[in-house]
């Protein structure tokens, strides 16, 4: 039977690289179902455990090129003390040469307080942990332990992680071509094992088990105030968003100190609203000279009447509005750094996200002579907005999606809209046309259109005709063109005026009288 298996995997080891190369391939899938709503429909979903696994069964595998590249193309980095050792104690360069991105994680957070820590742990289905008297005060201590080292990690900009980190960024040079910053779903927390470290043991689970936060879903609509017990989801959330400033602040230092130049840096996370560009140790050095691609998608817990997002009978809340602008200074300080170099600017693109979200809140500074692509997703300042897309003379693609900040009222779209109408690619003397992707726009309903809009018809999308199954006002398409191309005054647009609630049906009547 032995000489069988080996006969079996001589064989299978004699085949044509190229065969071996779509054996990988096809390990690269596996087919899972779509929800626990509806488990027979089954979805293509990527995996890396059977190639992992693959690799270790012979030397042929592991010095596999094709299957390398899938595995390490994207490393994960998280600021812990057992990924550091791992890191120190291991070889990178075995792997670096198929490496083209990095991601760095947010890790567990010394500012989670304990009640919300217990409350997750009781609430999850994943959790096993058995509640003795002492059993979840010692998980919480051991999590506590693990997240101070992490603190101190995160907190030298002149220490062994920022060293680590760095050299693996040196490593990579020019082959890097992205970086990640990431904050996991509540219900998709990753754990990692590091098998060459020793764990935590007290005896029972103490990491964060995956969980949702079902229980604070209508909170957001409830009566409450300034001294109303802030949420498990807000105590979860805003203590990751302590750790996701830290580790902003790290991976920007690491990347300065490094010289790299990278191309494209997606900012998925959780965030204060409170970290400055200017304090960031390493910030003037930073290099964002080839820079085309920057993503940044933030969840910034607003603490408003303890909630993640902001309530919506709370009064005009100062440090929730200086929260606002200050995470908007964030990102255009960024979009500063590259702006010879940005192609795509994207604000939410990842998620919508919630709480303190906006963008833009200042002028630009620059031309942005390359910037040709704009996704705008979350609350938004219309009128800011629509500065900015007169000032961006190269762009050929919009999208936008979300709604009007706290402040500024739907009818406030229309700065928006006619700015579509009067950029240059548009209605200028050479237009090259514009793509609008408007996505479910918050309005009187939610509003949503795609075209190129240009004057040159042989540029421009073929145009709506006019629906007659509808009434004039009830055809979103047509009005929406009939103001894009400045073919009828907004003041006699009713499907738009309907749209942003400033008309309605019942007024006809009181207009013919």
């Amino acid at each position: 039977m032995a000489s069988q298996f080996q006969q079996n995997d001589s064989n299978l080891l004699g085949l044509p690289t190229e065969i071996l190369s779509e054996i990988v391939k096809e390990l690269r899938f596996i087919h899972v179902p779509f929800s626990a709503e509806y488990p027979d429909i089954k979805v293509e979903k990527e995996t890396h455990e059977n190639l992992k696994s693959l690799r270790l069964t012979h030397r042929a595998f592991a010095n596999c090129d094709d299957l390398n590249c899938i595995i390490f193309s994207n490393i994960c980095l998280e600021p812990t003390r057992a990924s550091l050792t791992s890191l120190q104690r291991g070889d990178f360069s075995r792997v670096a040469l198929h490496v083209r991105s990095v991601t760095f994680t947010t890790p567990p957070s010394w500012a989670l307080p304990y009640k919300a820590y217990e409350k997750i742990l009781r609430g999850s289905q994943e959790s096993s942990v058995l509640f003795l008297p002492d059993g979840v005060k010692a998980a919480y201590d051991a999590y506590m332990s693990d997240a101070r080292d992490t603190q101190a990690l995160l907190e030298d900009p002149e220490g062994e992680l920022k060293q680590a980190w760095t050299d693996i960024i040196k490593s990579l040079g020019d082959r890097l071509e992205k970086v990640k910053l990431l904050s996991y779903d509540c219900e998709r927390i990753r754990q990692v094992n590091y098998i060459d470290t020793p764990n935590t043991d007290v005896g029972i689970p103490w990491q964060l088990p995956r969980h949702n936060h079902e229980d604070d879903r209508w909170a957001h609509f409830e009566l409450r105030d300034e001294n109303s017990e802030p949420t498990v989801e807000y105590h979860c959330k805003h203590a990751t968003a302590v750790t996701g400033d830290k580790l902003i602040a790290m991976v920007l230092t690491c990347l300065a100190a490094s010289g790299v130049a990278v191309p494209n840096l997606n900012m998925q996370l959780f965030m204060t609203g409170d970290l400055e560009c200017k304090d960031i140790p390493g910030w003037e050095d930073l290099d964002f000279s080839k820079l085309k691609v920057l993503h940044i998608s933030p969840e910034i817990p607003s603490g408003e009447n303890g909630l993640v997002e902001r309530h919506l009978w709370a009064m005009s809340n100062s440090q929730a509005e200086r929260m606002k602008i200050k995470s908007g200074d964030f990102c255009h300080d960024l979009l500063d750094k590259c702006h010879s170099s940005i192609q795509h600017f994207a604000y939410g693109i990842d998620h919508v996200g919630k709480g303190v979200l906006c963008w833009p809140t200042r002028k630009p500074s620059h031309d942005f002579p390359e910037l040709t692509r704009l996704t705008q997703k979350g609350n938004i300042f219309p009128q800011a907005l629509a500065h900015w897309l007169l000032h961006l003379k190269s762009l050929r693609h919009l999208e936008v999606s979300g709604k009007v900040c706290r402040g500024p009222a739907d009818v406030d779209w229309r700065f928006v809209f006619s700015a579509i109408r009067e950029h240059p690619n548009v209605s200028g003397e050479t237009p090259k046309g514009l793509r609008v992707d408007l996505d479910e726009l918050h309005m009187e309903g939610d509003v949503s259109y795609s075209g190129v809009i240009c004057k040159d018809a042989s540029i421009a999308t073929k145009r709506h005709e006019r629906d007659k199954s509808l009434e004039l006002w009830e055809d979103v398409n047509y009005g929406m063109e009939a103001h894009l191309y400045g073919e009828m005054p907004f003041g006699e647009n009713k499907a738009l005026l309907y749209c942003m609630g400033q008309w309605e049906p019942t007024d006809e009547g009181e207009e013919s009288e």
